[in-house]
């Protein structure tokens, strides 16, 4: 380590090259470990459990036009078609697609007046709303954990004007445990404003709601009761491994048995999934690239300062080297010279690091940066820079000490 006085020396003779390549790291470094916490964060969004089992499930959209048809009627014979299929195991109608993007939303109470002294202790929350018909956990690969399924002469269908007053339900886990802390939620009631009521008769694991970049995906209730509009989604459980052959088939079949609606928007619920998240794998694409390219940036700098440095430093080098300088002790030199380069880097980088964190947290509600970001970061800029400079390097440490002093 007695080479760190002259290496120290030498930069503050021309300290413009090593100031420039020490910020130019130092926002790399800063640079990279957001970066890289960023797309760690959209990976964990990405890859959370959706709790249905997304592959084998298919989605068809149908349209009725109310002039020539009755939806109701279309729905009951097209899901008797479907069930009847050799390639179906379950079909069902719904509303409210998990990471659908569209569907009911709506706040339930324990009790029918909150904001009366009666409801002062009353616990509320806002959940997704899905409404399914006959079959729908063996459909979406939903898991039942307490209490039943919905009886057959619960399910019904029904115009947004006929609405029901009163329905059973069934919660997800975690909607379940915030609305009934420590108590058992069958049996118990839910109310939405004063005149709609439901009794809780199931808990299932928890599923997507279709609120998909809500900061409660999970919070989701299932009704028995299917609001009728000109318009229904199909949700298929097929078994075949080849989904989109069952789905086109499917396609073709619905068209053909009726002709007063309209059957499109076909797609595999792997499809939709990988649709919902989009914006995350092209963010997740861009900001790897981004990366990639700053840290290629940064090693031909390297390069060239290093090159740079060397040719004036060659008869320093060829001094060096007839004073009995073997060539392991000239790229100790180099190399322990970008070493230091790389750690003035991390102290500046890591400061602009965490302070990017904390504007980000609080401007547009990130997640703060975790510190071992910073060391990975700097590790991989540390060996990428030494990595650059090894070859200028070991060309210098051949340099014949004649050449250099006679300056060829």
């Amino acid at each position: 380590m007695l080479e760190t006085g002259p290496i120290i020396r030498a930069m503050l003779r021309r300290p413009a090259g090593p100031l420039l390549i020490i910020l130019q790291l130092a926002i790399t470094i800063a640079i990279v470990s957001n970066s890289l916490s960023f797309i760690q964060q959209r990976s964990e969004f990405i890859n959370r459990d959706p709790g249905l089992k997304v592959e084998g499930l298919l989605r068809i959209w149908i349209k009725q036009d109310e002039t020539l048809g009755n939806i109701d009627d279309t729905i009951e014979e097209d899901l008797r078609f479907l069930n009847s299929q050799s390639t179906v195991k379950s079909a069902i109608a719904i509303d409210g697609l998990p990471m659908g993007g569209s569907g009911g939303t709506s706040g339930f109470s324990t009790s029918s007046t909150p904001d009366s002294s009666e409801g002062d202790q009353a616990t509320s929350a806002g959940a997704s709303m899905i409404r399914v018909t006959e079959g729908w956990l063996e459909t979406l690969g939903a898991t039942l954990v307490e209490g039943t399924d919905f009886a057959f002469d619960d399910y019904q269908r029904f115009r947004q004007e006929n609405a029901p007053s009163s329905s059973p339900i069934i919660l997800t886990e975690v909607i379940a445990e915030q609305l009934f802390p420590d108590q058992n939620p069958i049996g118990q009631s839910l109310y939405m404003g004063e005149l709609v009521s439901f009794t809780v008769v199931g808990v299932v694991e928890n599923i997507f709601g279709h609120q998909r970049y809500s900061e409660r995906p999970y919070h989701t209730v299932i009704f028995p009761k299917l609001t009728l509009r000109d318009s229904s989604n199909y949700l298929i459980r097929t078994n075949e491994s080849n989904e989109e052959l069952v789905l086109n088939d499917l396609v073709e079949e619905l068209r053909n048995l009726n002709d007063t609606r309209i059957v499109g928007d076909e797609k595999t619920m792997t499809t939709i999934a990988g649709d919902t998240y989009s914006g995350e794998y092209a963010m997740i694409t861009l900001l790897s690239i981004v990366v990639i390219l700053l840290i290629g940036v940064n090693a031909l700098g390297v390069v060239g300062l290093t090159s740079f440095w060397i040719s004036q430093r060659r008869k320093q080098i060829g001094i060096r080297r007839a004073l009995g300088a073997s060539r392991t002790a000239i790229v100790r030199y180099f190399l322990l010279e970008n070493m230091m380069l790389v750690a003035g880097a991390v102290f500046i980088g890591g400061i602009a690091a965490i302070s990017a964190s904390i504007y980000m947290v609080k401007a547009y509600g990130f997640e703060p940066l975790a510190w071992f970001y910073i060391p990975a970061s700097a590790l991989a800029v540390l060996l990428i820079t030494l990595g650059a400079a090894i070859f200028p390097v070991k060309k210098a440490s051949q340099i014949s000490p004649v050449e250099a002093v006679a300056g060829r």
